[in-house]
């Protein structure tokens, strides 16, 4: 009874800070008017509020992807 106790005392823990996220990640591809990519342009997310600026290159696909953006405008 004292494992049960203490599994699910560790499931809340873990489930708790799931809904506590407070950064996502943005992707996405750049391509021109005609459809082609466009690679190695500078992708820049830049926060309004705090300005904070993050800046990513797309790979040679045109893909790029900004991981651990703060929520935020």
């Amino acid at each position: 009874m004292r494992n049960l106790a203490k599994f699910l005392a560790l499931f809340g823990m873990i489930g708790a800070l799931t809904f506590a996220q407070d950064r996502g990640t943005i992707r996405g591809t750049i391509s021109d008017p005609s459809g082609a990519a466009v690679p190695d342009a500078a992708v820049v997310v830049k926060n309004v509020d705090t300005g904070l600026t993050l800046t990513v290159n797309t790979s040679a696909d045109g893909g790029y992807s900004v991981p651990y953006v703060p929520v935020g405008n």
